[in-house]
């Protein structure tokens, strides 16, 4: 009896306890615990990677990842609680299996996976544009996050679009029938429908814009290719780095060609998103290669003749897939070199995200894109085309590149003592001469088409200016659209120019580029996403660029503390010496 007593007390008091607790408690509790992969149901293209977590295991140790059949997907990134995948072969049902200890105990997790085919178009994703407040004037470019001393990983984006995929019109002018004007348009009025721009429409305005530089100056762009991407094994250069060369061969039904980039890795341990990269047009040399390796950067050495020989004639790779369509007003079978150089660097992208870039720990959420001379003027156009380059650097780019080509500096002399590059003993001043001068001039239209360089535009922008130095021009466009272009919410633009050496690289009209984007851009929030930097010499850019330019984009994405004063990034000798604004101011043009 008293044992009956003893046992119906134990159990009250266990009821009591389940009932305080709530149902379910106890198998909740149970379930929190189990490891499991997440997801535990997968599908997959050939090609796409995908990152697969084991949740409730953060003691993990010793985990081994095996997939059954082993040769349909392949195993990148190994770690002790997650593993990124890539798809290799269609196949209904793969096993993914994690085994592991906890403590003393084995355990074990299981997800299926599915891999589809590959499809054979690029899928586009429409971004938003966040509006925010009306247009004012003064342009500033000042750090506007709370700076912290530890870094973050950068923020993750969802897929971005080579560029707009709504329906190309054919009912844009022949540009014989636009009116000419040194006047520079106006970035907030529609070109068709003469609307405003406000910061609800300013996507369709952006996708317009788009769609005038391919009609009037730089030739359609192209995608949707077949794509297919290896790598060759590692070697080492002198400074012990992982080097490997990216062959890309890209087809469609008129042909097929390879497009290779060489691929240096920092050294050490990648973050765990990986290294951002930076491609450079007709690569990347010290001390720059070396100060972006130091800082966690992979660089990206792309050669752009393979595409497109830099030549009149109209030959290479790209032009073996589309060829260049003859007669004046034929845009639509069009396409300049500095495009063709814009798309070859979309195809080395398509090449990373077969899975390449994860198996190399690239974080391809974060990709730079540069360039000097015409290839700055490359790089904006591929910032303008590709919304997967994060930031866009084009260094000393001249006409067609971040010139206002309405502004010409002739006879304006300007102080450059202010310049952080300055030396003792140099000439303090420089004096502009008339456009198309050897020496001191800036370059002209009648440069951009001659024979040596008509072939990086269509045939309509040269039949507009053919042998002209002027600024009245009929493009409804000036280069603050282009800079817009390359700017978003999570976009960012970094512009160079030189003085001494470069005088044609149009310093003051560079200016004058920002000083227009920054007035436009402030209808969508985005002038901060801007920045400028002027050295007094040196056709190139200086490693102090690299330095700002990566203080600039860590403080911008990945909230790092700068050490540099990024507010110089905002202003310029153009407006910080009396002499010198009252000089530059002389010579605005007006505005539409």
């Amino acid at each position: 009896m008293k044992k009956f007593k003893k046992l119906t007390a134990i159990l009250l008091l266990c009821a009591m306890v389940f009932h305080l607790a709530g149902p379910g408690t106890a198998l909740k509790s149970s379930a929190a615990k189990k490891p499991v992969l997440n997801p535990k149901k997968v599908t997959i293209r050939v090609g796409q990677a995908k990152k697969i977590i084991l949740k409730n295991a953060k003691k993990a140790k010793k985990t081994t990842w095996k997939a059954k059949p082993a040769k349909a997907i392949k195993l990148l990134k190994k770690g002790k609680t997650s593993v990124t995948i890539r798809g290799v072969k269609k196949t209904r049902k793969v096993v993914l299996t994690a085994k592991f200890k906890l403590g003393k105990k084995k355990k074990m997790a299981k997800c299926t996976i599915k891999v589809n085919a590959k499809p054979k178009d690029n899928v586009t994703v429409k971004p938003t544009v966040v509006p925010t407040d009306k247009p004012t004037v003064k342009p500033t470019v000042i750090p506007t996050l709370p700076p912290t001393e530890e870094p973050t990983e950068g923020p993750m984006r969802p897929k971005q679009p080579v560029q707009s995929a709504r329906p190309f019109p054919s009912d844009y002018p022949q540009i014989a029938t636009l009116p000419k004007t040194t006047s520079i348009p106006n970035l907030l009025k529609f070109f068709k429908s003469q609307k405003d721009v406000t910061a609800e429409n300013w996507k369709d305005r952006m996708d317009e814009v788009r769609e005038l530089y391919q009609v009037y100056m730089y030739g359609m762009y192209r995608s949707g290719e077949e794509i297919t991407a290896e790598r060759s094994d590692f070697t080492l250069n002198q400074n012990n780095n992982n080097v490997t060369n990216l062959s890309v061969t890209v087809t469609n039904e008129k042909s097929s060609g390879t497009i290779t980039a060489a691929i240096t890795l920092p050294s050490g341990e990648a973050p765990e998103l990986g290294w951002p990269a930076m491609i450079g047009f007709g690569g990347i040399a010290d001390p720059n290669k070396s100060r972006l390796l130091e800082r966690g950067y992979a660089v990206i050495d792309f050669m752009p003749n393979q595409v497109a020989p830099d030549q009149a004639g109209r030959r290479g790779i790209f032009y073996d897939l589309y060829p260049y369509g003859q007669g004046t007003y034929d845009w639509k079978n069009q396409t300049g070199a500095l495009m063709a150089w814009a798309w070859g660097v979309s195809k080395i992208i398509d090449g990373l995200e077969t899975g390449i870039g994860d198996e190399l720990n690239i974080n391809q959420d974060i990709l730079m894109i540069s360039g000097v001379s015409r290839y700055g003027k490359a790089a904006a156009v591929t910032g303008a085309f590709d919304k997967r380059i994060r930031v866009t650097v084009p260094g000393c780019s001249g006409a067609a590149g971040m010139i206002c080509m309405r502004y010409d500096p002739n006879k304006l002399t300007f102080n450059l003592s202010s310049l952080e590059d300055f030396a003792a003993g140099a000439d303090q001043t420089c004096t502009y001469g008339p456009i198309g001068n050897d020496r001191t001039g800036t370059e002209g239209f009648g440069s951009l088409t001659s024979g040596s360089e008509a072939h990086w535009f269509n045939t309509t922008f040269a039949s507009a200016v053919s042998g002209y130095n002027g600024t009245n021009v009929a493009f409804p466009f000036d280069q603050h659209f282009l800079a817009a272009l390359c700017v978003e919410e999570d976009r960012l633009l970094f512009g160079t120019s030189e003085f001494v050496s470069g005088m044609w690289t149009n310093a003051p009209g560079h200016w004058m580029t920002y000083l227009k984007a920054q007035e436009t851009l402030k209808v969508v929030g985005l002038e901060d996403n801007y920045a400028i930097r002027f050295h007094r010499d040196g056709h190139r850019l200086q490693v102090e660029d690299i330095d700002y330019l990566l203080d600039f984009v860590e403080f911008k994405l990945f909230h790092r503390k700068p050490k540099k004063n990024l507010a110089n990034l905002g202003t310029s000798l153009f407006e910080t010496n009396a002499e010198n604004k009252a000089a530059f101011e002389s010579k605005m043009p007006p505005s539409l």
